[in-house]
């Protein structure tokens, strides 16, 4: 029996399920555009969040409490942040207050999920900024959804944001030109108001010769 060595064409290949684990691929290392951080201290959670939105295409970073979720989030800078309520070390509302303290993180949306179904609970949730709430059980559907949502909304902030502070810059172009032109018309206007004084100038002398002279060619005097 110590001499029998199982052959590897003798190994019947098992199939791995992505979701068995909390790393790749339901954790990737690489941000995107629609990256999601998903912070649960409940490792099926964790999972059944991840691959439900990386079915749909999104980019899922996880983390299994509130200070580890945190520290992942201001070195990712993920589009959205989906957290548990109770959780150790650090709970779902504190993680959110942090985020909302955060200068990096302060515009990324957050979901907040909860057994608790209560409005108590909800108005304590929107009380401390999330902008979204969940109480679990929920379906993929509703998840799915309140994520698209939020990213849109913030997608639609960032181009008016974007639009807002284009208007501005090419307000402040405008009134940059407009303060050349009105010095260049003041450079110009100075040699053309020097030539007329001296035109007034020549006029008042002309007259003047004229009052002198004028009676010695007319023979009036």
């Amino acid at each position: 029996e110590e001499a029998f060595i199982v052959k590897d064409w003798l190994l019947t290949p098992v199939a791995r399920n992505p979701a068995e684990d909390d790393t790749s691929p339901t954790e990737s290392e690489h941000t995107s555009e629609h990256s999601i951080l998903v912070v649960d201290d409940l490792l099926d959670m964790r999972k059944l969040i991840a691959a439900t939105l990386i079915e749909r295409g999104y980019n899922v970073m996880t983390a299994s409490n509130g200070l580890e979720g945190l520290q992942k989030a201001r070195n990712k800078q993920p589009r959205l942040i989906i957290t548990d309520w109770m959780m150790p070390e650090m709970s779902g509302p504190d993680l959110i207050d942090a985020v909302r303290h955060d200068e990096s993180l302060s515009g990324v949306p957050t979901i907040l999920l909860t057994a608790k179904s209560d409005e108590e609970s909800k108005l304590k949730g929107k009380d401390i900024g999330a902008d979204a709430f969940l109480g679990k059980p929920f379906n993929s559907q509703e998840l799915l959804s309140t994520v698209r949502n939020l990213i849109q909304l913030k997608e639609t902030s960032e181009r008016e944001l974007r639009h807002a502070q284009n208007l501005l810059t090419q307000s402040e172009k405008l009134a940059q030109l407009g303060e050349m032109v009105a010095s260049i018309g003041h450079e110009i206007s100075n040699p053309i108001m020097l030539v007329a004084m001296a035109a007034d100038n020549i006029n008042l002398t002309i007259r003047e010769l004229e009052e002198k002279f004028m009676p010695i060619f007319t023979g009036s005097e």
